[in-house]
């Protein structure tokens, strides 16, 4: 490639650069003109979707009453959320017993002393007898009032973004 060439790709690089600079600021200008239609629509769908919310909150709160308080509900969900951790924490020490079983003689004392250093105690047959990383969790507190924001939580939704 010459100089002329050279140069001419740099101000082909240096042309598409600036146009788009261009389309950018074309843009911000259009959304700064268009500021106040914009700002109107927000407060429009923001208001549609407190709406929706007051309507999923209320159905929401009778449901939960009829199970017996948010606090009982929160305390089925942390149970369930604990069982669920129990049988992944099962389905793992079935697949490392099994691994264990298949395994040679000689693999599985390697294998042994290896789940030993990250916190597995096993048995001499392979039998995973403890997981020195499983902690006790005592059930936290939990409130008897149902708010919009414990709403917002459970659906995993931006409280502050419809509630500014």
């Amino acid at each position: 490639m010459g100089p002329v060439q050279a140069y001419e790709a740099n101000l082909d690089k240096q042309l598409r650069m600036y146009k788009l600079r261009k389309d950018s600021l074309v843009k911000a200008a259009k959304y700064v003109k268009d500021e106040d239609k914009i700002q109107h629509l927000i407060n429009y769908w923001r208001t549609v979707a407190q709406y929706a919310s007051n309507y999923v909150f209320n159905e929401r709160s009778v449901a939960i009453e009829k199970m017996g308080g948010f606090q009982e509900w929160q305390k089925r969900q942390w149970e369930k959320k604990n069982e669920r951790k129990r049988e992944e924490r099962d389905v793992l020490w079935e697949r490392i017993s099994e691994e264990l079983q298949a395994t040679s003689e000689e693999s599985r004392s390697s294998m042994i002393e290896q789940l030993a250093e990250i916190g597995f105690v096993v048995s001499s047959d392979g039998e995973i007898l403890e997981d020195l990383h499983i902690e006790i969790e005592e059930a936290p507190t939990f409130s008897n009032e149902f708010t919009m924001r414990d709403l917002y939580k459970i659906l995993r939704l931006d409280y502050d973004l419809v509630y500014k």
